[in-house]
């Protein structure tokens, strides 16, 4: 993978704009994917994920040094990296914590877990068996008080998997993924949600 690009000031170099035609056939591509996944969505639903995807590419992709390689990334199912501290932050779940609050690894359990403390979107697991990611409003990395639990900023870089991405093998959102600020967690909610681990009540 390649590093990001500098100017010749030190700073990071513009990124170039996303090739929207592209990350349009990627979503497409994968549109057979989603509806084996889900075939018993009525049309229109399903039409509907397709478009949320899109803007969440869009959104996403603004993100990254090199909108066009990282949709190249996604197109060979890797994760996009992308560049924190521009619209988003990161915090860095581990997946023992969740888990625990959750009472159980199904799937299902966690999710609802999450519902229960209000987070909706923007939340992915890693590839490996150790992390989840909720996505933050820049700034909170400024006030992230959670001893133990990192929240990642502006000098870090995050592999993002596509938006239509949605179950392993592999990094995959558990929730779905943001196409707007108002989409990102909230780390009150993060902080319910950990606190919810008995482990973590008992420190």
């Amino acid at each position: 993978m390649s590093q990001p690009t500098t100017a010749s000031d030190g700073h990071l170099a513009d990124a170039e704009p996303v090739d929207a035609a592209a990350v349009r056939d990627d979503i497409e591509a994968a549109a057979g994917q989603r509806r084996s996944r889900l075939p018993e969505r009525p049309l229109e639903q399903a039409l509907m994920t397709l478009s949320l995807d899109y803007r969440a590419a869009q959104w996403l992709t603004d993100q990254a040094d090199d909108p066009a390689e990282a949709g190249s990334h996604w197109r060979r199912g890797e994760p996009a990296l992308l560049r924190l501290g521009h619209r988003m932050e990161a915090v860095r779940l581990p997946r023992a914590v969740v888990d625990r609050a959750a009472g159980f690894r199904e799937h299902d359990r966690i999710e609802e877990a999450l519902a229960g403390c209000g987070v909706t979107h923007a939340v992915f697991a890693d590839a490996g068996p150790r992390w989840y990611y909720a996505l933050v409003p820049v700034g909170t990395r400024a006030h992230w008080d959670v001893r133990g639990i990192d929240c990642l900023g502006e000098d870090s870089y995050l592999g993002v998997p596509a938006p239509f991405q949605g179950e392993p093998p592999g990094a995959h959102w558990l929730l779905t993924p943001p196409h707007a600020t108002d989409m990102l967690c909230r780390p009150q909610q993060l902080k319910a949600l950990i606190s919810m681990d008995p482990e973590a009540a008992g420190a």
